[in-house]
């Protein structure tokens, strides 16, 4: 089975694929990771989840810490984005918002709400084109577009011009609103295409099979009843689905040539294993690029990825990824320069921690702020407490120290003897002695 082109529809088919020993080679069916157990499954087009890594290269560059997955309700995005999850939360990205939208008639209303209200400016969304429409146009109304701070990633396989395409929010925004709101979205995307002078297989280069594929879709524009240009009727995948075909063409080249009459029993136990080996053993330079499948679910491996951004009312290729490259080098960004609608750099709107006015003594403790304070606030008091006891102490050992020194000198006037009431004191004499003499 050559295909199919969706990932919904391909998980079921590698589930049970190798029962019925039939071999599958998809193009398009990128987002679900294969089965252990789909050991005849292959796909020419590389899995979603080799993206997370540009995710966090990405994330890296502009210090970003958090982020809002926004899925469509499907089978296979929400896997995508706990992949996602899982990804960033175990490299210290904090996912902040993971919501599952109806693909049909969502409401992008509270779930931008909430977006918003926890300040999160980078929104990854994986959906079909007439959800993302729906989401871009209530990011128009709430203002939450690339002009006021927020970076949106969406997918790269919408059609073009999918802003203006028919769907739900057409009646709330019209397309020049929508196309204002996805100005500065970024998006990844695989890359399709080899270097263009390469000969590929077939015996043709990359530059010459873009030639002859696009005069076959001139071909189709000019009888189709639609009135569609050429660009219109091309497709992302193209290549992939080109490479499939060379993938089936070899592996059974090398069958038939092992064995001819191996087709009129090609889906037996025996001839399968035999026929998915040498499928598995495939490595040739192909439209895509190189095409080797790894690994024990012969996942398609080091393929290259274009970073996008729509900028001036269209696409630009503003970086790539090299997956084979050192970590310091796999990320290359200025293509073209980076696009910020609000004119600076923008930032994943985590609110900056309060500046500690005991900085030095939290750092030393290593607490929260709030924690010092009172830490500080305790040892205050307490240092003052003990500071006015001991000057108590001081005063009181100073007084009796004067109250002392007093009776120590009263006694010696002999003015602090010991007598009864009764008694005269020593400064007193008795009355009879006592002579008055009066003129």
């Amino acid at each position: 089975i050559l295909g199919p082109g969706c990932s919904e529809t391909a998980r079921p088919l590698a589930a049970v694929a190798h029962h019925y020993h039939t071999v599958i080679v998809s193009y398009s069916a990128d987002v679900f990771n294969i089965p252990p157990n789909s050991t005849t499954f292959f796909r020419t087009i590389p899995s979603k989840t080799q993206m997370g890594e540009i995710y966090l290269d990405i994330f890296r560059r502009f210090g970003w810490k958090q982020v809002a997955l926004l899925a469509a309700d499907s089978q296979e995005f929400p896997e995508y984005h706990a992949y996602l999850q899982e990804l960033f939360i175990s490299n210290g990205i904090a996912v902040v918002i993971h919501r599952k939208m109806p693909s049909r008639d969502p409401d992008a209303s509270k779930y931008l709400t909430d977006i918003a209200n926890k300040n999160v400016r980078i929104i990854i969304v994986t959906s079909f084109q007439t959800t993302a429409v729906a989401i871009m146009c209530e990011a128009y109304k709430k203002h939450m577009t690339g002009k006021d701070g927020y970076v949106w990633f969406l997918p790269s396989w919408f059609t073009h011009h999918w802003w203006s395409s028919g769907g739900m929010s057409q009646q709330a925004c019209t397309p020049s609103q929508v196309k204002s709101a996805i100005q500065g979205h970024w998006t990844m995307a695989n890359l399709v295409l080899g270097p263009q002078e390469s000969v590929v297989v077939g015996n043709i280069t990359v530059n010459e099979w873009t030639a002859l594929y696009m005069d076959r879709m001139r071909q189709l524009a000019a009888v189709s009843p639609d009135r569609v240009s050429p660009e219109d009727l091309a497709h992302h995948y193209a290549p992939y689905a080109y490479d499939a075909v060379w993938v089936f063409a070899l592996g059974l080249d090398k069958l038939l040539k092992e064995d001819p009459s191996v087709l009129e029993s090609l889906n037996t136990e025996e001839n399968a294993a035999r026929f998915t080996h040498y499928i598995n053993n495939t490595n040739f330079v192909g439209v895509s690029g190189n095409v080797k499948f790894e690994g024990v679910q012969m996942e398609r491996k080091g393929t290259s990825f274009q970073i996008l951004q729509f900028q001036d009312n269209a696409t630009h290729v503003i970086g790539n990824y090299t997956p084979h490259h050192n970590e310091s080098q796999r990320l290359a960004l200025g293509n073209k320069p980076v696009y910020w609608p609000s004119g600076r750099v923008a930032t994943d709107g985590t609110q900056l921690p309060k500046e500690c006015s005991i900085e030095g003594f939290r750092s030393l403790l290593s607490v929260e702020c709030d924690t010092a304070i009172v830490i500080a606030n305790v040892i205050g008091v307490t240092s003052f407490g003990l500071f006015m006891l001991i000057c108590l102490i001081i005063v009181k050992k100073r007084y009796d120290d004067k109250v002392r020194k007093t009776r120590e000198r009263m006694e010696e006037l002999g003015l602090m003897a010991d007598s009864n009431w009764l008694s005269l004191d020593q400064w007193e004499i008795p009355r009879d002695r006592v002579v008055l003499n009066r003129k």
